[in-house]
């Protein structure tokens, strides 16, 4: 079943779903063989389109999807496509909900409570005035109680020479992508350049020489991803299956 024409979000998930019940696949069959979150897939079905990733990840997973059950892709592409473009076009419009007009608070409770705070504070002040010009009478100090201090000595000090430290080597300026036991797509911007796309294989890596600049991400499966640059290493970037934007700073350019 290959929906025609520009079919709903909650159309074309209906069919998907009807089309994965008739194959005798279930969800966690999916979910074992593509490891792609319960989440996306349940919201592929039920038409939620506002809850999946962009289209580039959410036409990927789709692809994915229809491989596991043996179903040609063209075709649902072009119906997920249409549906998705529906979707955006319905987003763009929101009802305007006028503003509820704003309260008038009254003031003059909170005057009266100023100026008690304020004539409390006063008669505290005039209240404390006597007891401290008693307590300013200070006892002056007996001859016994002033010792002299003995003078204090000059140490001699060495100065010790400094021992030389070699300069740390500048940090690699080579972007690499490494992934686990999972299979990601990976997106790469290097500022100034252009995008980059690849499906890395389980256990791979990707080196991009990206001269010390700042570097933009897209990672389809964040939970099984590596990232290291200029020194750091990031791992752990978001859930098993979770679609993940990263922003790595460059080096900072030399006055």
């Amino acid at each position: 079943m290959v929906l025609e024409g520009s079919p709903t979000p909650k159309q074309f998930g209906q069919a998907l779903a009807q089309l994965r019940s008739e194959r005798g696949v279930t969800l966690e069959e999916i979910i074992q063989r593509t490891k792609i979150s319960r989440r996306v897939l349940e919201a592929l079905e039920a038409g939620k389109f506002a809850a999946l990733p962009d289209r580039v990840f959410a036409r990927m997973f789709l692809r994915q999807i229809l491989a596991t059950m043996k179903e040609p892709a063209e075709a649902w592409l072009q119906a997920f496509d249409a549906a998705f473009t529906r979707f955006e076009d319905s987003s763009q419009s929101f009802p305007v909900v006028p503003a509820p007009p704003p309260r008038r608070q009254r003031v003059w409770p909170w005057l009266v409570a100023v100026s008690l705070l304020a004539g409390g504070l006063a008669l505290l002040f005039l209240l404390g005035r006597p007891l401290a010009r008693e307590g300013s009478r200070a006892v002056p100090p007996t001859p016994e109680v002033l010792l002299r201090e003995p003078a204090a000595t000059p140490s001699l000090l060495v100065a010790a020479t400094p021992a030389s430290t070699p300069s740390p080597s500048p940090p690699s300026t080579v972007l690499v992508v490494r992934t686990a036991g999972t299979a990601c797509w990976v997106e790469v911007r290097v500022a100034g350049g252009e995008r980059q796309q690849r499906l890395l294989p389980p256990n791979s890596s990707w080196e991009i020489e990206a001269g010390g600049r700042a570097v933009d991400l897209l990672l389809g499966d964040a939970g099984g991803v590596e990232v290291a640059y200029l020194g750091e290493v990031r791992s752990a970037l978001g859930r098993a299956g979770e679609v993940v934007r990263v922003h790595l700073d460059g080096q900072a350019e030399p006055e």
